[in-house]
């Protein structure tokens, strides 16, 4: 995705005045979502197929309170 949609300067911009960019590597580290409920349903689809281990990418745009 860095190499493709969020590589245009535009959206980078637009990405960093309006929202926090982080990166989770959830084959290394595990969902947080203790932290960040939101992402419940990414770790639910993480969950059911294996091969998503060797590659797993998605997007969210998660409003924190």
């Amino acid at each position: 995705m860095r190499a493709g949609p969020l590589s245009e300067d535009q959206i980078i911009e637009a990405v960093n005045e309006f929202f926090i960019p982080i990166e989770i590597n959830v084959t290394r580290d595990g969902f947080p979502t203790n932290h960040i409920p939101a992402l419940v349903h990414y770790e639910k689809a993480y969950q059911s197929n294996w091969r998503f281990e060797f590659g797993f990418a998605g997007c969210s745009a998660v409003k924190i309170l």
